[in-house]
């Protein structure tokens, strides 16, 4: 187990991926999603790149409830621009990790209920 000195914060996941105002590239050889403030919301795929983990981490975490995102039909989801904003400037403001499931509202409902 890691001790927290070492483990990678959510803020340095951002600025490695927000590097060099040019934001890096995504997993994937995907364009690298511009935060200017046009882009309403990204794809669980550009938020991945972005956190450097899984895109299934990311579905994992809205799942359970502890990242923000807004469903569209029954399978897509897309995240806030303005949620992953709002984390980044948290975490520079306070100077330390900040929590996306501060961010997420509810766990995501299904037919058979909460997931």
């Amino acid at each position: 187990m890691q001790n927290q000195a070492s483990a990678p914060t959510v803020l340095e996941a951002l600025a490695r991926a927000l590097s060099a105002a040019g934001y890096g590239k995504p997993a994937g050889g995907q364009q690298a999603p511009d935060l200017s403030g046009e882009r309403k919301f990204h794809s669980v795929a550009e938020v991945a790149g972005m956190f450097g983990i899984s895109e299934m981490g990311i579905y994992r975490a809205i799942h359970a409830g502890k990242f923000p995102a807004v469903r569209v039909g029954l399978r897509r989801y897309f995240v806030p621009a303005r949620a992953i904003e709002a984390m980044v400037d948290a975490a520079m403001t306070r100077g330390q990790m900040v929590d996306a499931a501060d961010w997420a509202a509810t766990p995501v409902p299904t037919a058979e209920g909460v997931a």
